[in-house]
């Protein structure tokens, strides 16, 4: 055994070495790992470091990482991540990384702008103690400020350093601007999620600076998502084909794929299930058994066995444990059983070294592995570099003793004064072997017997030979034009067929239908009401002529004009023919029939009546009154004016020929056509009082 002496001198000199490097290094922390990502980076470095700064506002110091004094480590990390460090190169001290950024080709500029770098001095300390990145000209994003990520502003800012000094108190403010590159995107294009039948796709545009956006691709009808679906499928019977089913996309359902006609199982064959049908039985079927056996193993060990796919492997251990006092590569065939530590001790050997001594106290002492706790702390053994040397964490005391297992006896005190607590390590190994494990399996070929210790089970089956009984069913029903058919089908699958007669038409009649002048007219006829067959013709009867009628004076003759008269059928009115009615030369004389007495007492009444009188169509009578002492009316066909007396008067009534406006007709000497008669009417003083008054209205009336 190597002696402990130069192992720990060796840990001595590293120890020393490690404390003076880490007091020559100026403190510098990044904790970008910790960064929150959602910024996107354009690859503008003025943009992209406040981008980052941005996404990091209000975080904490210790939800961040950072665990000293971190606005410079801040500025540092934010550089970092918006790939501009060359010119912000990382420091953690705010004086130091000042000095860099200036040595970077970086420039004090006078007034902010949008990523400039705003450093503080404390005229008071004679020190650059805290640094930000301007957001605009108003705010610039801090690390470090009350204990978090904080946007200060305005004239003065938040910023208060440890001392207490603020700006325009002991504290000024000095920008400096890094050379900046700005960049032009150019995009490149990929499809990053395809369009399928039922789903748009996207598109993604990039940038090399990590800029991007996306649009839409329409639904793409060709691209079928979301699998197969078969549909309509049914199995095939002994009595009726089956059908594979048809295949449908599961994403749209749109039809890929129509399926087949699956024939008839024939049963008189052996047809092979994996489980017999509930009509399949012994007492009409053959049946037979194929019995499959399994196994797993390394090898058969028997014949009829067929050798499959790899089961299993195990690694087995192939020998006795040993060891080793350097950790040794593992695996499948090599594993670590255990480890444990141990030195060896003996009485007067002092602190420094573990000699085996041969007096009564030397032994080899160890700690096997589940008992030892390591204490966070190891060397290399000075003499051999390949050793390591550690400390237990329960094996010695602060008063650096050294403590022997319990099981071992050193001094009366079962421990030992000044003893060194280093101890060596030493690992068990053990090699092991693989072994393959394999299915197998082994089938007992189609039997009358079936096995309850098989692993499974395969039949097949067939009708067994018998005299055919058959049923019948009609299969296709006749009709009147095509026959029918019956079937006969037997259990064991024979069937034959024989036709049907066609039946007999059903017969209906077809109305016949009159001609008349205007329409042509139809026979009776006759055909079947369910196919249609027509078994006697309706025939076309020819329209009738026309039944003319007498002549219609359709426009009236005038004095000044000619009038048209026609003739119409009788049946449809339809104008067979016209005819010209000449021009009036003399209209009939009107005339009213005079009598003896033309005085009319109060109260009784005088029929004043024309004489007959034949007027062309269009032509009228018309009465009119003038003078009072009178009331009227004109019978409906106007020949005759009733004069009931009301009061003393005298009154003239005319008979007038008018047209239809009611016109009174000129005649060819420019006259009226009429006739008047006065009349007398006799009545007391107050009737004649009565009668004044009635004279002040409608002296002239029209009667009718």
């Amino acid at each position: 055994m190597k002696t402990v002496f130069k192992r720990v001198c060796a840990l001595l000199v590293v120890a020393t070495m490690i404390f003076s490097f880490a007091n020559s290094v100026q403190a510098t922390q990044s904790v970008a790992g910790n960064f929150y990502r959602n910024y996107t980076l354009t690859g503008n470095g003025a943009d992209d470091i406040v981008a980052v700064a941005q996404a990091q506002l209000g975080r904490s110091q210790s939800s961040m990482g950072y665990t000293e004094a971190w606005c410079a480590d801040f500025v540092s990390d934010c550089a970092r991540l918006a790939g501009v460090e060359s010119l912000i190169p990382f420091n953690g001290g705010v004086s130091y990384l000042r000095n860099a950024m200036l040595n970077a080709g970086c420039s004090i500029v006078s007034s902010r702008q949008k990523g400039d770098i705003v450093f503080y001095y404390c005229k008071y300390c004679g020190a650059w103690t805290h640094v930000g990145i301007v957001q605009d000209g108003t705010y610039s994003i801090e690390g470090n400020v009350n204990g978090q990520v904080y946007k200060v502003g305005g004239s003065n800012g938040n910023y208060m350093d440890v001392n207490g000094h603020t700006l325009n108190s002991g504290i000024t403010r000095e920008y400096i601007r890094p050379k900046y590159s700005t960049h032009t995107c150019s995009y490149s294009s990929s499809v990053t999620k395809a369009a399928t039948c039922n789903a748009t796709g996207v598109r993604t545009y990039s940038c090399s600076c990590g800029k991007s956006y996306t649009e839409t691709i329409a639904k793409n009808a060709n691209n079928h998502a979301g699998g197969t679906v078969i549909k309509n499928s049914v199995a095939a019977t002994p009595e009726s084909t089956g059908y594979t089913g048809d295949t449908y996309c599961g994403g749209c359902s749109k039809l890929l794929k129509t399926g087949t006609t699956i024939p008839k199982i024939d049963e008189t064959q052996w047809v092979y299930v994996s489980s017999l049908p509930s009509h399949v039985s012994a007492d009409k079927y053959d049946i037979e058994y194929n019995n499959i056996y399994k196994k797993v193993a390394t090898t058969a060990n028997a014949s009829g066995w067929t050798k499959g796919s790899l089961a299993k492997t195990e690694y087995v251990n192939s020998g006795s444990t040993y060891e080793s006092d350097f950790e040794l590569s593992t695996s499948n065939y090599r594993v670590l059983v255990s480890y444990y530590y141990y030195h060896w001790c003996g009485s007067g050997a002092g602190n420094e070294v573990n000699f085996k001594y041969t007096d009564k106290h030397n032994h080899y002492d160890a700690y096997p592995e589940p008992s030892a706790v390591i204490e966070e702390q190891s060397v290399v053994d000075g003499d051999d570099s390949r050793y390591t040397a550690y400390k237990l964490a329960w094996a010695h005391n602060t008063s650096s003793y050294c403590w022997c297992a319990p099981a071992l006896t050193c001094d009366a005190s079962n421990s030992h004064d000044y003893r060194s607590c280093w101890w060596y390590k030493r690992y068990v190994y053990q090699n092991k072997v693989r072994v393959d494990y394999y299915n197998w399996t082994k089938e007992s070929g189609w039997t009358d017997s079936k096995d309850s210790n098989a692993a499974s089970v395969e039949y097949r089956y067939k009708l067994k030979e018998h005299e055919c009984f058959y049923t019948s069913s009609v299969t296709s029903s006749p009709t009147c034009l095509n026959t029918g058919v019956r079937t006969y089908v037997c259990e064991c699958g024979k069937s034959y067929t024989e036709p049907i007669p066609v039946l007999a038409h059903k017969i209906v009649t077809d109305k016949a239908v009159a001609a008349t002048c205007t329409s042509t007219g139809k026979t009776e006829g006759k055909h079947c009401s369910v196919c249609g067959t027509v078994t006697v013709a309706q025939t076309v009867i020819p329209t009738k002529a026309h039944t003319p009628g007498d002549w219609e004076i359709s426009v009236a003759p005038t004095f000044k004009a000619e009038g048209v008269q026609v003739k119409k059928c009788t049946v449809c009115k339809k104008v067979l023919e016209e005819g010209v009615i000449p021009k009036l030369d003399k209209m009939p004389e009107i005339e009213i029939k005079r009598t003896s007495t033309t005085v009319v007492n109060y109260g009784e009444t005088l029929v004043l009546q024309l004489e007959e009188i034949e007027l062309p169509e269009g032509y009228a009578v018309a009465w009119f009154v003038e003078g009072a002492g009178f009331s009227a009316a004109v019978s409906e066909d106007r020949s005759e004016c009733y004069v009931t007396s009301i009061a003393n008067g005298n009154a003239t009534f005319s008979a007038v020929i008018v047209d239809e406006e009611e016109n009174p007709i000129i005649n060819a000497d420019g006259e009226e056509i009429f006739d008047e008669i006065s009349v007398t009417s006799k009545a007391g003083f107050w009737q004649k009082f009565i009668s004044f008054f009635k004279n002040l209205f409608g002296i002239n009336r029209v009667l009718y």
